[in-house]
C-alpha cells in the first residue's frame, strides 16, 4: 500500500462486490489484437448476476464512457492494452477505444465510494513512475486513490493467453470458490505455474495486488 491512511481507507471500502463493469479489448487501436480478451470477459462476467453487469466492448470502450460507468461499478476488470510512462507517470494508463488513454490522472478526479476491486489485466500496468519512487505513483495506487479497496496490476508486457487464464481462475477462486482476493491471486498462479507450458515465472508473477 501507498501509506498506513491508504490501508485503512482501503479496508473500510472492501464491502460490496456485485456491480461488474468489464473492459473488453478497446477498439479501434494502433496495437495488436488480443484474441484472448473476449473469452477472458465472457468466463469472468458469467460469475455475476445480471442486471449488476455492464460490459463494454470495443467501440463502446471509450474513455468518457468508461469514466461515466466507473461510479456505478464495484469490480471493474480492464481486458486492454496498457503502458507505463517511466518519465511522467501521471500519463501511465489503459488503452481505451479510438486509441485514447485512460491515464493515472484521470483517475485522481474520480472519488468513489464502495468500490471493491480493480482487476487491470493488461501490460505494465502495474509499474511506478522512476521520477519520484518513494511516492508509488502507479495505476494501482491510483485506483485505490480513487476509491477501490483494491488492485492488481502488472510489472512487465504480460503473455495475453496465460494472463486470459490467470484472470479467469482468479475470479472462480475468488467468487465462487470464496477466498479472499489476494489469497485467490497467489492460488491462481501457484497453479499455472503447475502447468509444464507456463512454469516460467515470465507467464504468471507480474501481477500483483495492492489494498486488501
Amino acid at each position: 500500500m501507498p501509506s498506513a491512511r491508504a490501508l485503512a481507507h482501503a479496508r473500510r471500502n472492501a464491502r460490496g462486490s456485485d456491480r461488474l463493469l468489464a473492459i473488453d479489448e478497446p477498439r479501434p487501436v494502433k496495437l495488436s489484437h488480443l484474441k484472448n480478451s473476449h473469452a477472458e470477459v465472457s468466463a469472468i462476467s458469467s460469475l455475476f448476476k445480471n442486471p449488476g453487469i455492464d460490459v463494454l466492448e470495443h467501440e463502446k470502450a471509450t474513455h468518457s464512457a468508461v469514466l461515466q460507468a466507473l461510479p456505478k461499478a464495484q469490480v471493474a476488470h480492464f481486458s486492454c492494452h496498457g503502458a507505463a510512462n517511466w518519465g511522467d507517470p501521471e500519463q501511465s494508463g489503459l488503452r481505451m477505444a479510438h486509441d485514447e488513454v485512460q491515464t493515472i490522472k484521470d483517475l485522481f478526479d474520480l472519488h468513489l465510494s464502495g468500490a471493491r476491486l480493480a482487476t487491470l489485466s493488461a501490460c505494465e500496468t502495474g509499474v511506478p513512475g522512476a521520477r519520484l519512487p518513494d511516492e508509488v505513483v502507479s495505476l494501482p495506487s491510483a485506483f485505490i486513490r480513487a476509491g477501490f479497496a483494491g488492485a492488481i496490476g502488472s510489472l512487465w508486457t504480460v503473455s495475453e493467453k496465460s494472463t486470459a487464464m490467470l484472470m479467469i481462475r482468479f475470479y472462480q477462486l475468488w467468487r465462487a470458490e470464496g477466498k479472499q482476493p489476494v489469497q485467490a491471486l497467489a492460488r491462481a498462479q501457484k497453479e499455472l505455474r503447475e502447468d509444464t507450458r507456463f512454469w516460467h515465472p515470465f507467464y504468471w508473477a507480474a501481477f500483483y495486488m495492492t489494498g486488501v
